[in-house]
């Protein structure tokens, strides 16, 4: 049976979750620019700055490991990366851009949790991993606001969601 552990060294895995936290934030960012209501607005701007303080942490944790970071990561998961978005046109397909957004990002937040859990276990650094276990929690709660926000779309706008979110 083959493996499927990916060949990156622990500084190659913390980059790549960087680069997500990166995107992550200017895609919320984004997002917080586009939506005329407030509430979801601040939801989008209190997760870009989260994703920007995890890029920061994820910045740092090299420091600490010191040699550690050219060990093999060993790890058979890596993030899921951002869907792509396409143009809104109308108040309707905006409705379920937003609503399908939401759901990718729920999955990519999903994975970038799985992804920090992954790393806490292989990190023997004490302050690293008290680093990457506030990432863990922060991810969790990205997580539950992100299906609040979609339970609450599906209230206001439930008959209005048409679209196939699932692929």
């Amino acid at each position: 049976m083959k493996s499927n552990i990916t060949e990156l060294s622990l500084l190659e895995a913390l980059n790549t979750a960087r680069g997500i936290e990166e995107q992550l934030s200017t895609r919320y960012s984004q997002f917080a620019e586009l939506t005329k209501n407030e509430v979801v607005c601040s939801l989008f701007t209190h997760l870009a700055l989260e994703c920007q303080k995890h890029s920061d942490m994820l910045k740092e944790l090299p420091y600490l490991l010191g040699e550690a970071v050219d060990l093999p990561y060993r790890g058979d998961f890596t993030p899921r990366r951002l869907p792509e978005i396409r143009p809104v046109i109308d108040q309707q397909l905006a409705v379920e851009t937003t609503f399908k957004i939401v759901k990718e990002h729920i999955a990519v937040e999903e994975s970038v949790l799985r992804y920090y859990v992954e790393l806490s276990r292989i990190i023997s650094n004490e302050k690293a991993v008290g680093r990457i276990q506030s990432l863990i929690e922060d991810e969790r709660s990205h997580h539950e606001m992100l299906g609040r926000l979609t339970s609450e779309l599906t209230d206001l706008y439930g008959e209005q969601l048409t679209m196939d979110y699932d692929n």
